[in-house]
């Protein structure tokens, strides 16, 4: 019989590095909740249990097939889909897993100003070269290699979206051809019914749902669109995303992260990095890419740069200012970064902001040539990467 309590142990979800968090209640039979971590693909109770002796048999939804067997104080966990298999070492947690930094969760932080590095501090066993889940961060980066297409004429920003998908002539995009700019994608000014204001591991969301589909681009491609939404409105929606990258394969012929290695990456020094991808190669460019966070801030370099020698002075002005805004809120979002200001005593500075689910953060503050990094494991809370960026700027003011 499995003991209760959490077991918890790395992986690789979707092609990318992950953690699986299995917690184990004291019943008969055994209560199990299983989270999948970190594109928050599923949080869920395993169904079907059977108890045959050390094993423990059960469902877990569309993941599969699940089988744990303890022995001493380790699990393996092995999981199988549709002829996939995986053997997964789980352990028992120690502790409460809120890390042995300043700041709960927080796996890394890094300062560079004017390209020098002023900290760069790792917590929870993490290392400098350690490639670490950037989440929606990855949408900042693919508009920065978006930024390489529009550069070399490949695309326009005003193309609708639906002539890039004649591989799927179906799809509702296609057969009413929306009118959907690219430049509406790089905003998230489209209006899709789509619901990503409940948590990540609630199977109402849709960048949940997505992401368990199977089919990322057809989910997206199948979702209708609002009645009466305004022009210009901010609308946070993943998806959006996971097009923008199906349109640079189109135009281009390249897949993002190939593009990405070839033309941004490689020429500013970055040699390594995975991007989680669909069955058919398709990179997650709404939450997929694994990176270090010292690279984190060499992309945020570019930003402080003007586009360096990598893109131009155009695209960044562009990615950089005001292209949509939610007026609730007062969220300002450029092409897939967050423009807004960072309170600092009784000074604000502009900030140009890139986020993550999980406490991922990237902040560019042009005002004082200053870019502040910090990762984090923080599920279901709040990665403090505000509280992080004031603290270092008060220091240096």
């Amino acid at each position: 019989m499995v003991e209760p309590g959490i077991w918890e142990g790395p992986a690789r979800i979707l092609g990318a590095p992950g953690m699986v968090e299995v917690e184990v209640a004291e019943s008969e039979p055994p209560e199990i909740v299983i989270t999948l971590l970190p594109l928050g693909l599923v949080k869920q109770p395993l169904t079907d249990v059977v108890v045959e002796g050390p094993v423990i048999k059960g469902r877990l939804g569309h993941v599969g097939d699940i089988t744990f067997r303890q022995e001493a104080n380790s699990m393996t966990l092995h999981w199988a889909r549709a002829g996939q298999t995986m053997d997964i070492d789980l352990r028992p947690r120690e502790g409460s897993g809120e890390g042995d930094g300043p700041y709960p969760y927080v796996d890394a932080i890094v300062v560079a100003r004017k390209g020098e590095t002023l900290r760069e501090d790792y917590y929870n066993g993490t290392t400098a070269e350690d490639l670490h889940t950037q989440q929606s961060c990855t949408k900042s980066i693919t508009a920065l290699v978006f930024g390489t297409a529009f550069d070399r004429g490949e695309i326009a920003l005003e193309d609708p979206v639906w002539k890039f998908f004649a591989d799927r002539p179906d799809a509702r995009w296609v057969k009413e051809k929306y009118d959907v700019s690219v430049h509406q994608l790089l905003c998230m000014s489209v209006g899709l019914e789509w619901n990503e204001s409940v948590h990540y591991t609630d199977p109402r969301n849709d960048n949940t749902r997505m992401n368990a589909s199977g089919d990322w681009i057809g989910y997206v491609l199948d979702r209708p669109l609002a009645d009466g939404f305004p022009a210009g409105r901010f609308e946070y929606q993943s998806g959006l995303s996971i097009l923008l990258g199906a349109v640079l394969r189109s135009a281009t012929g390249q897949s993002v992260d190939e593009l990405a290695r070839e033309r941004l990456f490689n020429p500013i020094g970055i040699d390594r990095f995975e991007w989680t991808k669909d069955g058919d190669g398709n990179p997650h460019t709404g939450g997929g890419l694994f990176l270090r966070s010292r690279d984190m801030v060499a992309l945020g370099q570019v930003i402080l740069d003007k586009g360096g020698d990598v893109l131009s002075r155009e695209w960044i002005e562009k990615a950089t200012s005001d292209q949509s805004l939610h007026a609730e809120s007062g969220t300002r979002y450029g092409y897939k970064w967050f423009l807004g200001t960072l309170p600092v005593g009784e000074r604000s500075f502009d900030v140009i902001g890139a986020s993550g689910y999980g406490g991922q953060s990237l902040l560019v503050l042009p005002e004082l040539d200053l870019v502040v990094q910090s990762n984090a494991h923080d599920w279901f809370g709040d990665g403090r990467s505000g509280k992080i960026a004031a603290e270092v700027v008060a220091e240096l003011i």
